[in-house]
C-alpha cells in the first residue's frame, strides 16, 4: 500500500531534483515541510524527514527536529526499506544487529531506537526516498503509525494533483483569453471541416466549402474549403 500511495509523491520529488548533479534542490518546500512536521506531531516522534536516496547518501529534502541535509546511506534505516520497497517498522534498533547498540544514527540528532517509514516510488517503479519518523525511546511506533504515514502521503498526493489540475486549467484559460477572433474562427472552421470529412458518403476528390457566420465569429467574415484526398 505504501508503495502505491507514494508513487506520485515520488514523481513530484523527481521534479524538484537538480538535473546537474542528481541531488536534491535543498531549497525549502512549504508543502513537504508541512507534511514532515505533521507526521512528527501526529506520531509524537522526536524527528521526521522526507529523504531521497542515491547510491551512497540519504539527502533530506525536508526535516523536523534536526538540521542535517544529508547522511551516509549505510548508517540509515532507510537502506533496509529500499531493499524491499515496503513500509518498515523497527521497534528497538538497540537489539537489531543491523544497527549499533545505541540505535539508529541521525546526523545532528541523538540516536534513535524506534523507526517507522514508508517508501516513495517513482513512475519507473523505483524506490527513490522515504517519509520516516524516529523516536529516541524503544517501541514508540506500531503498525498504526505506518498507516498514518501512508495516509499522509496519500493526502499530499491529492493536494499535488489538485494543484496540478488547477495550474493546467489556469494555463488553458490564459491561452484561451489570448485567442483573437481570427483564431477562434479558424478553430471552428477546422472543426466544421473535420465533421464533414468524416462523412463516408463523400467520394474521393469531393470539394467541400462553407462560410463563417459573422454573428458568431466576432464580426470576422470569410470562408473555408477542403478536398477529400482519401
Amino acid at each position: 500500500m505504501g508503495a502505491m500511495l507514494g508513487q506520485h509523491l515520488g514523481d513530484y520529488l523527481s521534479g524538484v531534483m537538480r538535473q546537474d548533479n542528481d541531488a536534491f534542490d535543498l531549497n525549502p518546500d512549504p508543502a513537504l515541510d508541512e507534511l514532515t512536521e505533521l507526521s512528527a506531531v501526529l506520531s509524537n516522534a522526536d524527528y521526521s524527514y522526507m529523504g531521497w536516496m542515491d547510491f551512497s547518501r540519504l539527502w533530506f529534502k525536508s526535516q523536523f527536529g534536526f538540521k542535517a541535509q544529508e547522511q551516509p546511506r549505510s548508517s540509515t534505516a532507510c537502506q533496509w526499506l529500499l531493499e524491499k520497497g515496503e513500509p518498515l517498522l523497527i521497534l528497538d534498533a538497540a537489539g537489531d544487529p543491523r544497527f549499533p547498540p545505541t540505535g539508529i544514527a541521525l546526523m545532528g540528532a541523538k540516536p534513535c531506537r524506534s523507526y517507522a517509514g514508508v517508501p516513495l516510488i517513482s513512475s519507473t517503479e523505483q524506490v527513490i526516498g522515504t517519509l520516516a519518523v524516529l523516536a529516541r525511546d524503544p517501541e514508540h511506533f506500531n503498525r498504526e503509525h505506518i498507516t498514518l504515514l501512508e495516509v499522509l502521503v496519500a493526502t499530499t498526493i491529492m493536494a499535488i494533483a489538485v494543484v496540478g489540475v488547477l495550474s493546467a486549467l489556469s494555463a488553458t484559460m490564459r491561452n484561451a483569453a489570448r485567442l483573437t477572433d481570427y483564431d477562434r474562427a479558424v478553430m471552428i472552421g477546422r472543426s466544421k471541416i473535420d465533421e464533414l470529412l468524416l462523412d463516408a458518403h463523400f467520394p474521393k476528390g469531393t470539394t467541400v466549402q462553407g462560410s463563417f457566420d459573422p454573428s458568431v465569429m466576432g464580426g470576422v467574415e470569410g470562408g473555408w474549403s477542403a478536398q477529400l484526398t482519401r
